[in-house]
């Protein structure tokens, strides 16, 4: 008798997933924030078109980032590489 293992939903990239929801809670403060605004029509665009777009795209971003936290492999570095990149390019770093 084989004994599977014990297999747990993990969260692959905990950072991506956060701030696909912090995107989302933008996103949401923002359609919120213009709710009462009219769209309007194409001869005539009100003053919640624009509010309300961004706040689409800014929520389409924040799931397409869930997603990608959901899915993406593990990571080598927990900094990630634009720190990485920081820290070895650094000026105090060059020695002629």
């Amino acid at each position: 008798m084989s004994q599977s293992p014990n297999r747990r939903a993990s969260v692959r990239s905990a950072i991506d997933i956060a701030g696909g929801l912090f995107l989302l809670a933008i996103a949401a403060l923002g359609y919120i924030g213009g709710y009462n605004l009219p769209v309007g029509h194409l001869s005539g665009i009100g003053s919640g078109l624009l509010p309300k777009t961004l706040a689409l795209l800014v929520a389409a971003f924040g799931i397409l980032l869930i997603v990608q936290g959901l899915l993406a492999t593990a990571r080598p570095s927990s900094a990630g590489p634009f720190v990485a990149h920081c820290s070895s390019s650094a000026p105090w770093s060059y020695s002629p």
